[in-house]
């Protein structure tokens, strides 16, 4: 690897994007598949992208983009991730039917593709600064000079 893509992988910003990458791949994939290749209800194919990609999201962008590995955290982090889950979730599955409700003079494959991925556009912005300060922070701790340092996040 070249060096300045190895200074990249370094800023939590662009492994964010790229664990955002592969997130919307995995839920749209799945999106695409079940509703139109299987023809799934649009309710049903959108939870099934949506909740699969979250695993895949939490996991590498808690170990990777935010390097946080504290297992004791791991439970409050999980908690403060499913309220914001179930807020993304609930945006993307009322966002989606009203904007494919809205395009109808485009077939449902054109409008269903700009649907999700504006949605998807429009959390990201919010996600990383939620992930950032609320929901991957490290937990403080006491130096040997005995204040508190916390780790600040590379953004």
């Amino acid at each position: 690897m070249t060096s300045i893509v190895k200074e990249l992988l370094k800023q939590r910003f662009i492994r964010y994007l790229i664990v955002g990458v592969f997130t919307f791949i995995i839920d749209f994939g799945l999106l695409f598949f079940f509703r139109i290749k299987l023809n799934t209800g649009l309710t049903l194919a959108t939870s099934i992208g949506y909740w699969t990609s979250v695993i895949f999201n939490f996991t590498l962008n808690r170990f990777w983009s935010f390097d946080n590995k504290d297992i004791k955290s791991l439970h409050k982090h999980a908690l403060a991730y499913a309220v914001l889950l179930a807020f993304n979730y609930t945006f993307t599955v009322i966002y989606i039917r009203v904007v494919t409700g809205a395009l109808t003079s485009i077939s449902s494959t054109k409008s269903l593709v700009i649907a999700k991925v504006s949605a998807v556009a429009i959390q990201t912005t919010w996600n990383f600064f939620i992930y950032r300060k609320y929901i991957f922070v490290k937990k403080e701790h006491k130096s040997t000079s005995g204040y508190s340092e916390v780790t600040t996040p590379k953004v």
